[in-house]
């Protein structure tokens, strides 16, 4: 399965070039963003166009579903129109099951968007592609601190959580600020009809080392921060990363694992 949306047109060429990014490491052109630079500017469109995962089911909504941020995203599908006041609503939970914020997007007079428990509905970052049948892709980081969705595989937000800009509820870190279990669609959403959980890395046991390029530990490139999953995805040539409580590393050595210390987690890009 090509996994685009047959509706959308193919430009001159689009063969060749699928298959050129295809066969390059067995990746799917939805992989794009994980390979080298050269390569990411001759897969360009492929990397923007719909990516239409082939789990895509039917919404199941009121239901708590396993979902872990860390490793997985989410993409669902609409044909709501603006101005129809229909709602996509996305809500998290933690390990206890207790409220721990949500995304929506309202079809307003403008399609807009919220980040439940921090603010009210916002205008997004970059403009919405104007085709009716949309398909958006949310991606978290370990306890949602940041939220980057792609609508028909443009990014239109990237938001970070922080206390200057959730103005609507001083009190969003102790909602947002718990790792991540389960998600569900709220028996108010109008609006999503089918969605996927797709899995983005691999998880092993340990700090990532060895891989196709092991030297200076893998390409290892340490933060005093704890942003490098976000760092990670939008990175064509990071590889993975280990998560800390107060610092991170990322990596640029494909396959590599973790080396068994039981204290660290490797997180590698799941390739095809």
């Amino acid at each position: 399965s090509s996994g685009i949306n047959a509706e959308w047109p193919l430009r001159p060429g689009f063969v060749l070039l699928w298959t050129a990014c295809t066969a390059h490491k067995k990746w799917w052109p939805r992989k794009c963003n994980r390979i080298s630079k050269k390569m990411l500017k001759r897969c360009g469109y492929q990397c923007t166009a719909p990516f239409v995962p082939d789990d895509m089911k039917p919404v199941q909504r009121d239901v708590n579903i396993p979902f872990d941020p860390i490793t997985e995203s989410v993409t669902i599908s609409t044909h709501s129109v603006v101005d129809s006041g229909e709602l996509v609503i996305q809500n998290f939970y933690d390990a206890s099951s207790d409220s721990s914020g949500g995304v929506w997007i309202k079809f307003d007079t403008d399609i807009i968007y919220k980040i439940d428990k921090c603010q009210d509905y916002m205008s997004f970052d970059n403009p919405l592609p104007k085709d009716e049948h949309k398909y958006w892709t949310t991606k978290l980081d370990y306890a949602g601190l940041n939220v980057d969705i792609h609508c028909n595989g443009i990014e239109v937000l990237n938001f970070t959580l922080s206390d200057s800009v959730c103005t609507d509820n001083m009190d969003w870190k102790d909602f947002w600020g718990n790792p991540l279990t389960e998600m569900e669609f709220s028996r108010t959403d109008s609006a999503t009809e089918t969605y996927s959980i797709s899995e983005e890395y691999e998880k092993s046991v340990g700090a990532c080392r060895g891989g196709a390029s092991p030297e200076d530990n893998g390409g290892r490139l340490e933060y005093k921060d704890t942003s490098c999953k976000s760092r990670c995805d939008d990175d064509p040539d990071c590889a993975g990363f280990t998560p800390g409580d107060t610092g991170c590393e990322t990596y640029t050595s494909l396959g590599a694992v973790g080396d068994g210390r039981g204290s660290f987690s490797c997180y590698m890009k799941v390739t095809i």
